[in-house]
């Protein structure tokens, strides 16, 4: 196939061929040609108009103007910014055609760690896909392979002074759901669950300290202090900060809870539909006065675990979907879906709702001042 350069040379050419033959036609016109005989001369009769060569040149500059005036293949930079300790691909900066898909993988070498990688800007995964449906950079980086900011130890995640216990949840068996006169459909039906594996569950929700501490910035509305929950975020919200920590310690250490840790934790050997009495242990709508309090006043359950009810939702890991009456072991819940499931209620929930097998739904793209979470890491 003849290249978008090639082609304006055989119009161009075509266009000359016509240009050509029109100048001679034109020529042949305009001057007469007489025949030498006896008697008067006689003028011959004009050539005839040359079609071919003119519809020829006609078609070839109306090619010549379509290519001329048609727009380029465009095109979009992807910048590439690795930098010392990190390695992985693309690694140079290139040009792409409009809408291509380019795929990066990038690494921390050895020696380094607490990888970074930022696409414009943004926080994101250190493996996945540029659409370049515009110019990108993306900028790879690396800190020492013991960050002095950050750490984690022994169930205590700290963050430039800011201290975050964990809670190690052991293993066991709970029936999951509810059938009492203020359960919802959606609680039903009950079910039994087994947890086989330990697990980290943090002791309080993430604070806006610990938040502000990550990510260098605090979204939550009511913006009280640093022991109050972080709140107004998203799902993806969630994940962005996960991310990052796990980033900056250099592993994979922190998750969301699934919605069976979450009851099985809150519950924490109970069951009823709390592990106390309500005013005891939660804020709710008739005492928290419509707002959200410091994490760790009210009483813990049995596992240690403050505000598991009220004070603010928590967001869970799992895909919003109905309940199965048959024996589960670890449930993560459906692999796909358009809603979230959240747990806990909030400072907002009426009583009847702020109990251990509440559930909540939200989309992925909802935040508000009464939905927050809280860290979950599989022991290892």
């Amino acid at each position: 196939m003849i290249n978008r350069y090639g082609q304006k040379m055989v119009a161009i050419g075509m266009l000359l061929v016509f240009l050509g033959a029109l100048s001679t036609w034109t020529a042949e016109q305009t001057v007469p040609q007489f025949q030498e005989k006896e008697g008067a001369p006689i003028i011959k009769k004009h050539k005839r108009f040359p079609w071919l060569p003119v519809l020829l040149g006609v078609g070839a500059g109306a090619v010549l103007v379509a290519l001329l005036t048609g727009k380029k293949e465009q095109k979009h930079t992807l910048t590439i910014n690795i930098g010392t300790g990190a390695s992985g691909t693309p690694a140079s900066t290139a040009s792409y055609s409009k809408g291509q898909v380019v795929n990066y993988s990038y690494t921390a070498q050895a020696g380094y760690g607490s990888l970074e990688v930022r696409l414009d800007n943004d926080l994101v995964a250190a493996s996945g896909t540029v659409i370049m449906d515009a110019d990108h950079t993306l900028s790879v980086s690396v800190n020492a392979a013991n960050n002095g900011n950050l750490t984690y130890s022994n169930g205590v995640l700290t963050a430039n002074g800011i201290r975050y216990e964990l809670v190690l949840i052991p293993t066991g068996q709970f029936q999951m759901g509810s059938d009492c006169p203020e359960a919802f459909p959606d609680e039903q039906p009950i079910h039994a669950v087994s947890i086989t594996k330990p697990f980290w569950f943090g002791r309080t929700e993430v604070t806006q300290g610990l938040w502000q501490a990550v990510m260098g910035s605090n979204p939550a509305y009511f913006k009280k202090g640093d022991n109050y929950p972080v709140e107004t975020i998203t799902n993806d919200d969630c994940h962005r900060f996960i991310d990052k920590v796990n980033q900056m310690l250099g592993g994979n250490f922190f998750r969301l809870p699934t919605e069976a840790e979450w009851e099985y934790a809150c519950r924490a050997g109970t069951t009823g539909e709390r592990y106390g009495d309500i005013d005891a242990i939660a804020w709710h709508n008739g005492n928290a006065g419509s707002e959200s309090h410091p994490v760790g006043q009210k009483q813990p359950n049995a596992f240690g675990l403050y505000d598991t009810l009220g004070n603010v939702g928590e967001i869970c890991q799992d895909y919003y979907g109905p309940y199965s009456a048959m024996n589960q072991t670890d449930p993560t819940g459906p692999t796909s879906g358009n809603l979230r499931a959240r747990r806990g209620a909030g400072f907002s929930g009426p009583p009847e709702c702020v109990r251990s097998a509440r559930r909540g739904i939200y989309s992925p793209s909802y935040c508000c001042a009464s939905l927050g979470f809280r860290l979950a890491r599989t022991n290892e």
